[in-house]
């Protein structure tokens, strides 16, 4: 199942998607996944919440890339969007993984 993102979403699934930095982190939640996927106990109720911490981390270096010193990175992106973000990167991550996609990162947002 698609849902359309927000704007605000969109934009940071797009940075956390085509940040090298962020890449280390997006792939030890998606092995960490893929253990569970391969055990049998995959929970997609539960798999949002650890791309909580990846969009967090996006949220953060977006703020520290692009926003003013000002305003701290908790108001450059809401909370909504951040969990958006977890719970579209959660389906994603296991559709790509049952279709057998290497690296179980998913395709780029769309």
């Amino acid at each position: 199942m698609v849902f359309p993102l927000s704007h605000e979403a969109r934009e940071l699934m797009l940075y956390a998607d085509n940040t090298q930095a962020l890449a280390r982190q997006r792939d030890a939640v998606c092995a960490s996944l893929a253990r569970h996927v391969r055990r049998g106990d995959y929970d997609s109720a539960k798999a949002p919440a650890a791309f909580r911490y990846l969009a967090e981390a996006a949220a953060k270096a977006y703020a520290r890339e692009f926003s003013l010193r000002d305003v701290p990175w908790h108001a450059t992106f809401s909370v909504a969007a951040r969990a958006e973000v977890a719970r579209a990167l959660a389906p994603r991550f296991y559709a790509c993984r049952r279709a057998g996609v290497a690296g179980d990162r998913g395709a780029a947002a769309g």
